[in-house]
């Protein structure tokens, strides 16, 4: 028996891969080069600068409409009916579609259940809407930390049934909590604190022209230019990704939203064109740094292989162009900025009416936005049936060259007849593969040695 050729051992990756084709799905993604870095960075960039361009225009037109509409006199109680139902469209629709995934909508019981949450949220989204009520908005985001514990409480003890059970009893309470809530103190939120902004029904109706224009931005230019496809990432990988760049976000948001233009803004509200576009403007810039760090931390997880919902996607895609939005996915993801923007303003005035200066109120009402408006992605996911639940991609890491060669020597020596060569052939030596997978099982390594020694002059694999 001859010792194994030296080509053999010196095999590498790539050729093992060619002589092995089954191998070649178990082996792990390429991982990150430093030719890599480049094109994620400018990637990124254009994330943000993508992003500014569509607070640019947004916030341009919803300023011009604010100031419009406040130059209307005798306008307040049409303004106010309508931010009314503006508010409650948008919050009764996130309402019906996370609740419809997280309820259910199969029995009576869910199906009642879920009619009481959303006809309750969009009263209280209304009452944001066309007065600024502040209370709706300490429930409503008390009930979306109830809720978020569950899912993880479900994430962390999914094998237990009894956690199951307790996950859908806090969940259920969570929404309950907001419906009785909205329905009991309804009647009672104007009475109990009305802001002194008297333009507060406007200032929605602007926000949702603004919020249009920055969805319609945003879907249209997605893929204008190289960018980084977040669809990589599973639903607790984009969770991920995005608490790792919140307090960047957060950062950016309370030092341009707050400080920077809270000491360009007058000393008293304003509605102004004029006064507000430069302040609005430069708070804007908050957006570029949000999207070029939430691509980047995306990228990061990808490349690394944590998160990931499929391998068969590329991390970066090449500029498409301008593409026509969605008017369906347009319409829930203006619903769900709106909703949370008109809740910004209602915490900001609510300060404000305390006593608070601008900067200071401004300050602490975009640190508490900035925590949903980095989720605003994840919000909308729950939107359509995605959660925690969702399962992920963990690609496979062996460690050691998967491989089944198999060696011959046909040559019968020289000096020998054809019968002494027959006789005396080189024996076959038969490498079985090195699994790394617990999965695969000895029948079939039995089967491909037994189907491989049929003909022993080929390499097979």
């Amino acid at each position: 028996m001859h010792p194994i050729p030296s080509s053999l051992h010196n095999l590498n990756l790539q050729q093992t891969t060619t002589i092995n084709p089954a191998a070649r799905t178990a082996l792990p993604p390429e991982l990150p080069t430093p030719a890599l870095k480049i094109p994620v960075l400018t990637a990124a960039l254009t994330h943000g600068t993508k992003d500014f361009a569509g607070q640019l225009f947004g916030r341009t037109a919803g300023l011009a409409v604010l100031a419009g509409l406040t130059s209307i006199a005798s306008a307040e109680i049409p303004l106010r009916v309508i931010a009314g139902g503006i508010g409650a469209i948008a919050a009764g629709t996130q309402a019906f579609l996370i609740g419809r995934h997280q309820i259910g909508d199969k029995t009576w019981t869910q199906k009642t259940a879920l009619a009481i949450c959303t006809l309750s949220i969009a009263a209280a989204g209304a009452s944001i809407s066309s007065y600024g009520s502040f209370q709706p908005v300490v429930v409503l985001a008390s009930c979306s930390a109830a809720v978020t514990i569950a899912s993880l409480w479900k994430l962390r003890a999914n094998n237990v049934p009894i956690h199951d059970n307790a996950t859908d009893t806090l969940k259920s309470l969570a929404f309950t909590a907001a419906a009785a809530y909205s329905v009991s103190g309804a009647a009672l939120l104007i009475a109990s604190w009305s802001p002194q902004e008297s333009h507060i029904a406007a200032r929605s109706i602007a926000l949702l022209v603004e919020s249009s224009i920055i969805e319609l931005c945003k879907s249209s230019l997605e893929q204008l230019g190289p960018s980084v496809d977040k669809n990589i990432l599973s639903f607790k990988g984009n969770a991920a990704a995005l608490l790792l760049g919140m307090p960047f976000y957060t950062a950016a948001t309370v030092l341009l939203n707050g400080f920077v233009s809270g000491l360009l803004q007058p000393p008293v509200d304003s509605t102004k064109f004029v006064e507000l576009w430069i302040p609005l403007i430069v708070g804007g810039l908050a957006n570029t740094v949000r999207g070029s760090v939430n691509a980047s931390t995306v990228a990061l997880f990808a490349t690394h292989h944590v998160g990931l919902s499929t391998s068969e996607k590329p991390l970066l895609r090449p500029n498409a162009g301008i593409k026509k939005p969605d008017c369906h996915k347009l319409a829930q993801k203006t619903a769900v900025r709106y909703f949370l923007s008109s809740s910004r303003n209602a915490l900001y005035f609510y300060l404000r009416d305390k006593g608070l200066a601008i900067m200071p109120a401004a300050c602490i009402a975009q640190a508490c936005y900035s925590i949903f408006a980095q989720q605003r992605d994840l919000i909308y996911e729950l939107m359509q049936g995605k959660g925690w639940s969702e399962p992920a991609l963990h690609p496979r890491t062996p460690t050691k060259i998967v491989s089944s060669v198999l060696v011959t020597h046909g040559i019968a020596r020289a000096s020998q007849d054809l019968t002494d060569s027959e006789s005396e052939q080189e024996e076959t030596l038969f490498i079985l593969p090195e699994l790394n997978d617990s999965d695969s099982s000895s029948s079939d390594v039995s089967d491909i040695s037994t189907e491989d020694k049929a003909d022993d002059s080929i390499v097979v694999s």
